[in-house]
C-alpha cells in the first residue's frame, strides 16, 4: 500500500518539522497519533486531521478517491502516502533510522486494513491537532 506518488507542494515546515495529516474521526488513528506524539521527544512533526483547511489545501495534488485512503507525511515539500509515510514518520522519532532499517513501515497495510477492529483496543483519545497556517508552516500549495 506504499505510495510513490510524490508532489510537490508550495509550502515548507518551519525548519524540518513535519506535518502528518490523518483521519482523525477513526479511533485508532487518534491512538496512533497520540502515541506517535509522545514518542516525538524533538517535536519533529505537526500533526492535522483530514478536514481542517491546512490538511486539504496541502492534499489537494492527491486525487479524491485516494485523498482519505490512508495518513500523509508532508516533507521539504513532498507529500508522502501510506507506508511511504511511516517510513518517514517513524525516520523523525529517536532511534528512527533503526525503525526504518528493521522495516517497521511496513507493517503500516496490515495496521491500515485492520484499524477499525484495532480500534475496538485501545482507549479512545482526542484527535491530535497541532496544525496552524500562521505558526506552523509558511507559505500555500500552488495551485
Amino acid at each position: 500500500m506504499g505510495s510513490a506518488h510524490v508532489p510537490k507542494l508550495g509550502c515548507m515546515a518551519i525548519g524540518t518539522r513535519v506535518l502528518l495529516i490523518y483521519d482523525g474521526d477513526c479511533r485508532f488513528c487518534r491512538f496512533g497519533m497520540n502515541v506517535i506524539r509522545s514518542l516525538d521527544l524533538r517535536r519533529a512533526l505537526s500533526f492535522c486531521p483530514f478536514g481542517e483547511d491546512a490538511a486539504e489545501r496541502r492534499l489537494t495534488e492527491i486525487s479524491p478517491a485516494q485523498r482519505h485512503d490512508s495518513f500523509h507525511a508532508v516533507k521539504n515539500e513532498k507529500i508522502y502516502s501510506a507506508t511511504d509515510a511511516a517510513r518517514v514518520t517513524i525516520a523523525e522519532l529517536p532511534l528512527g533510522a533503526i525503525g526504518v532499517a528493521l522495516g517497521l513501515h511496513n507493517f503500516y497495510p496490515l495496521l491500515a486494513k485492520y484499524r477499525g477492529a484495532l480500534g475496538r483496543l485501545v482507549p479512545d483519545s482526542v484527535a491530535v491537532n497541532t496544525c496552524s497556517d500562521d505558526q506552523e508552516f509558511v507559505g500555500a500549495p500552488d495551485g
